[in-house]
């Protein structure tokens, strides 16, 4: 069993010193995140909590869940590895290729010729 536990249906107005209040009843943390979005800093509703063992860690599952903060029940369970891959668009997120550019031009006799212009890598994120 993991240390880091998924804490999800939060109240928007939950802070982590508030989420640490909460597990410290069930033993020692050692970190304590909200998520939020890049854009507006607004808290998405779902944290991150690591417990120092894996005894407080399975207590601080059994104990708060269903628990209710701010008129929400809380979802406490084990985090799972983010996975590898994670993005969308394209396929491509966190993936990079090398693009060649090119002049084509028409030659004698209908065929073309390339001149390489320029070789660079690419990066998409999501």
């Amino acid at each position: 069993m993991g240390r880091k536990l998924y804490v999800g249906n939060l109240p928007y107005e939950t802070g982590e010193t508030e989420l640490q209040e909460l597990f410290g009843q069930f033993g020692s943390v050692d970190t304590v995140r909200i998520m939020r979005d890049i854009a507006t800093g607004r808290a998405r509703g779902l944290g991150f909590v690591e417990m120092t063992t894996d005894e407080e860690a399975q207590t601080a599952i059994a104990k708060p869940n269903a628990y209710q903060l701010g008129g929400r029940a809380l979802i406490v369970n084990e985090a799972r590895p983010k996975p590898e891959y994670a993005g969308g668009g394209f396929g491509m997120a966190g993936e990079r290729f090398l693009a060649d550019l090119a002049l084509v031009v028409p030659a004698d006799g209908g065929s073309t010729v390339a001149f390489p212009l320029v070789n660079m890598v690419c990066s998409f994120f999501n």
